[in-house]
């Protein structure tokens, strides 16, 4: 965001005047150029980024797992961070975070009433509560470390365990992740991603394109258009319908595909057992994207892999899909398995660069009102509103790169109350105008 500041107006008349005026036209500006960005950036590399409260119960995260409120365990154990602990190491630790808790362990409600319920983080891992009332460290020599309930030991039943050592005071750390600023920038970036037009359609075994509405167990065709960017907008009701989707070529870092799914012909509330996928490798699934921008509450069901990053920062997501999904989640609150079901997450983040279809013009703020008054003698004299804040304007910059902006303003023709030329009475019009320096 840049200001532009002195709103001056000049006068080219020589001898005396005296002038008041008020008003400014709406300024204008050029459009900037599209933005090539990493939708799911901003989750620091964790599997699973979830902005408030999670539940795991079963099976397991691939990768690391990092949530802003609070954490609930399942009756069963549930495993994070099996491949990899990912690449988030606070400051002074020696092994990176592969479990971030924000808030706090919901121990009351862990375990399913019957008093079990374990994580276990793998990949030498490190645990990171915000909150530790609750909880306690309980340490037993150089062995792993473990997260108990208060007033429990070592052995207890419920708990969070890492793998190696940890020094019990890396383990309580709040605010590590701003997830609030994170998910604002998620949801805007998937409302963006969810106003492009579709460049592909889903065909028939035939090449023909399907019909608007999908009958039930639809196969579907997909063909991508290679080096570029590809958007397949499907309905909720139509994606249900379909049992397989097979690609005829796939997706890439130069040919990522974006799925965007409306739910708001259900009420924006979405339960989807996925589809057979055939065609695909699993080093495909960091090139799709499935984007929910208006989702509120999603259910993935069935036995289907799910081939991709489910992108669904406005949304409740509990996944119970036998088979997981490879790839990553951004959701609002998860949960992933109940007593049982819910396949393991595997680490296939999306991993290449896209564009937004939003409005990237600058935004433009001009002063409310205008007003000056001045008796200037000479030629080319200005007049400057006396109140500070008239005295600019505010460009804010929506493209996020600050430069290549072009923006021009210029003042309403004003009136002068009264003046003089060489002593003669004069009523005369006069405009002016101020263009403002080019934003780079």
């Amino acid at each position: 965001m840049r200001k532009l500041s002195r709103l001056s107006f000049i006068v080219a008349v020589a001898g005396t005047i005296a002038v008041t005026g008020a008003g400014i036209s709406a300024p204008s500006a050029s459009g900037g150029p599209l933005v090539s960005f990493n939708p799911v950036a901003g989750n620091q590399g964790f599997t699973v980024f979830v902005e408030g409260n999670a539940t795991l119960s079963s099976s397991s995260a691939g990768g690391p797992v990092a949530l802003g409120g609070n954490l609930t365990l399942g009756s069963n154990t549930f495993n994070v961070a099996t491949q990899t602990a990912g690449t988030f190491t606070a400051a002074g630790d020696a092994e990176p975070a592969g479990l971030l808790i924000n808030g706090t362990v919901n121990w009351a409600g862990s375990g399913n009433g019957n008093g079990n319920g374990a994580i276990s983080i793998g990949s030498s891992g490190y645990v990171k509560v915000g909150n530790l009332t609750g909880s306690t460290v309980a340490q037993s020599g150089t062995s792993a470390t473990h997260v108990v309930p208060a007033g429990q030991g070592y052995s207890s039943q419920k708990q969070i365990a890492d793998t190696v050592f940890q020094p019990t005071a890396s383990v309580s750390q709040a605010g590590l992740i701003g997830f609030a600023s994170a998910f604002s920038t998620f949801s805007s970036d998937s409302a963006g991603l969810g106003s492009c037009s579709g460049t592909v359609v889903l065909d028939n075994q035939n090449g023909m394109p399907l019909p608007a509405t999908l009958p039930a167990n639809t196969s579907a065709y997909l063909t991508l258009n290679s080096g570029v960017q590809n958007v397949l907008n499907v309905t909720a009701a139509n994606l249900a319908n379909i049992s397989t989707l097979q690609f005829q070529n796939t997706p890439s870092a130069s040919t990522p595909l974006i799925i965007n799914i409306s739910t708001t012909g259900s009420g924006n509330t979405f339960t989807w057992s996925p589809p057979n996928f055939n065609g695909l490798q699993t080093a495909n699934a960091a090139y799709i994207l499935w984007n929910f921008p208006t989702a509120t509450a999603l259910t993935l069901s069935g036995s289907s892999a799910i081939p991709g990053t489910v992108y669904a920062p406005g949304s409740t997501v509990t996944e119970t899909d036998q088979n997981g999904i490879n790839g990553g989640v951004i959701a609002a609150a998860y949960t992933q398995g109940v007593s049982s079901g819910g396949g393991q997450v595997t680490p296939e983040l999306f991993a290449t660069t896209v564009q937004s279809c939003a409005s990237t013009a600058p935004t433009l703020t001009s002063p409310s009102s205008l007003t000056w008054a001045a008796t200037d003698t000479g030629s080319d004299q200005s007049a400057v509103d006396a109140v500070a804040g008239d005295q600019q304007l505010t460009a804010a910059d929506n493209s996020g790169t600050g430069a290549g902006w072009h923006i021009t303003v210029s003042a309403t023709t004003f009136t002068t109350t009264h003046g003089s030329r060489r002593g003669a009475p004069a009523r005369r019009r006069w405009r002016s105008s101020s263009r403002c320096p080019s934003l780079f």
